[in-house]
Order: structure tokens, then sequence, then C-alpha cells
């Protein structure tokens, strides 16, 4: 009896320690699937960058999804601050912005004009489901 105790104990204990862990998703946050794209520039991966998809769907439109580009040039989309993106056609956004510390304040942006506004960016996302391979997109070169 004592035994039986002591295992469902420690299993309480493990799932009540593994679903506190677990933020919840906001109430109707659709299922997302992993999504890594990788972005380039001139012919060499861009580090820094933020990258946004907006969502051709009006219902996905509510949820954003950003992430920043790595040493490799690739990012890892999250909608909110949840793991992937949610299936759908998305127009993608990439922006690189360097403030130097001198006054008067400016901002540089590294990345062409065209590619940091989802009404005038040519870039086109299709979220499916088993995306093995990063989705590459250039961004021309250097500004």
């Amino acid at each position: 009896m004592f035994r039986k105790m002591l295992i469902l104990s420690v299993t309480l204990l493990l799932v009540v320690s593994v679903t506190a862990c677990k933020p919840n998703r906001p109430k109707g946050c659709p299922k997302l699937y992993p999504c890594t794209l990788k972005i380039i520039q001139g012919g060499e991966a861009l580090e820094g960058a933020t990258v946004k998809i907006f969502a051709d769907d009006p219902e996905l439109a509510k949820w954003p999804i950003v992430g920043r580009t790595d040493a490799n040039g690739q990012v890892v989309l999250m909608t909110q601050t949840f793991l992937g993106a949610p299936l759908g056609s998305y127009t993608v956004t990439v922006s690189k912005v360097e403030e130097p510390h001198v006054l008067p304040p400016i901002s540089i942006e590294h990345v062409e004009e065209q590619f940091t506004d989802k009404a005038t960016s040519p870039l086109k996302l299709e979220v499916v489901k088993k995306m093995l391979e990063p989705v590459q997109f250039d961004v021309g070169d250097p500004q």
C-alpha cells in the first residue's frame, strides 16, 4: 500500500511540475508549427535583423509573429512568446536598425526600404505543417 501511495505521489508531483512550468497560450491562439527562415544580404548571412511576418488572413493577423536573426542569418519565428507560426500565407519584412551613439540621435537602416514595410515587401511565405529546412530570403545588397 505504501509503495502504491509513493508511486502515485511522485507521479502527481511530476504532472503538477510539468504543467505548472508550461505557459498557457491565450484563448483563440491557433495551432503553431515550427518555422525557420534564413535571411541573406549581399550573399552573406544577415545577423541581428528583426523579421516579422504578416498574415494574409485577418483572423491570423492579430497574432504578432516575429524573430531575430542569429550569426547564421537564421531566425526561428515566435507567435507572441510561443514557438512557431500558424499555417497560412504571409508577407515577410526584414529590418536591421543601428543606432550609433551620436548626437543628435539617428537611426541607420541596413536593409533596402522595400523589405522593411509590409505594404511594399516582395517577400512571401507559406507556413506548412512540415517545414524541414529554413526558407531563405535575399534582401539585396547592404545599405
